[in-house]
């Protein structure tokens, strides 16, 4: 057995390594100029339409129908979300990588419309998403654009695995959004609308800007997260991650927190009771006047305390600073 073994190791050793090697060589993309392929939506409101293409050193155009719901998967790519003076979704796609950008344009008669695009390894003519390790290219070589209608959607779901997404006024009335380890940059346009708003994020880095949210629910593990604006009741949780969070009203809700540091800052004319149950971590309050720290169960007091904001924190801290 143990020679079995001894023979077995250094073969697999080999073959990986041949395997890892005929990637480089066969799954590039040959080089020459970007060609264009374009295909469009049929806009017909009594049927279903979906559209898969693979991006392969090319330019790549389409245009579907926003349904009230919208979801976008993005992964491996630089992305840009952006209004346009359009009904529609337009969504353009270039790649010059080695790797595939397979792009996903679903639609249903009813209520949504779906994008995916996320990239594969490319073996010679064939496409594996297991084996996208091996290829090269970075990000940038993966551009995608999509246009939005200036309108209000009813719900906004965004999963993004690794790569680069910037979203701007992308109005909705909820928002679910679902981050790895990618970065994501999402300025909100500010009105009357005061949506949900879901997070739930692991080790990336995101913002965001104009969520004045009727309620909310934040859930970051690793990673580093601002939030501006934020409004009205809800839960947050964090474990070894950073959190930088702007209120702008009393905030009311729970904060679980394990290692991490987080940073609140609240109005100085709120009117919030800030109850502790604190581990061995310790919370600072920064007032007009002076820093008060806490490290035992306590509470502090903003103007008549009507609003309830408990603060469950393990080893970390937290500091609570006030602004005009």
């Amino acid at each position: 057995m143990k020679h079995a073994l001894a023979t077995l190791i250094p073969l697999c050793a080999i073959g990986f390594l041949g395997f890892w090697i005929s990637t480089l060589v066969l799954g590039k993309i040959p080089t020459g100029p970007v060609s264009t392929t374009e295909m469009n939506d049929d806009f017909s409101i009594s049927s279903d339409w979906e559209l898969n293409h693979a991006v392969n050193n090319e330019e790549f155009t389409s245009e579907i129908a926003a349904n009230p719901n919208l979801i976008i998967e993005l992964s491996d790519a630089t992305a840009r979300i952006e209004p346009h003076n359009s009904e529609n979704i337009e969504v353009y796609v270039k790649n010059t990588s080695s790797r595939t950008l397979n792009v996903n344009l679903e639609r249903d008669k009813d209520k949504s419309t779906k994008i995916k695009i996320g990239s594969s390894f490319r073996f010679g003519i064939f496409n594996f998403n297991f084996f996208e390790i091996f290829t090269t290219g970075s990000i940038s070589d993966r551009q995608v654009v999509i246009k939005v209608p200036q309108k209000t959607f009813d719900s906004v779901k965004i999963a993004q695995g690794s790569g680069k997404v910037n979203i701007i006024k992308l109005q909705a009335k909820a928002y679910d959004v679902d981050l790895g380890s990618g970065q994501l940059d999402f300025e909100r346009e500010i009105d009357d609308t005061r949506p949900v708003f879901a997070l739930d994020m692991g080790s990336g880095n995101a913002k965001f800007t104009g969520f004045r949210t009727s309620e909310y629910s934040v859930n970051i593990g690793s990673g580093n997260c601002r939030i501006d604006n934020l409004m009205g009741s809800g839960k947050l949780a964090m474990g070894s991650g950073s959190a930088d969070i702007s209120f702008d009203s009393s905030p009311e809700g729970k904060f679980d927190m394990g290692s991490g540091h987080a940073i609140l800052t609240v109005p100085d004319n709120s009117d919030t009771k800030f109850d502790f149950d604190i581990g061995s971590g310790s919370i600072e309050v920064k007032g007009n006047a002076s820093t008060q720290k806490y490290s035992k169960d306590s509470e502090y007091i903003m103007g008549t305390g009507s609003s309830r904001f408990n603060i469950d924190l393990g080893s970390g801290k937290v500091e609570i600073e006030t602004k005009h």
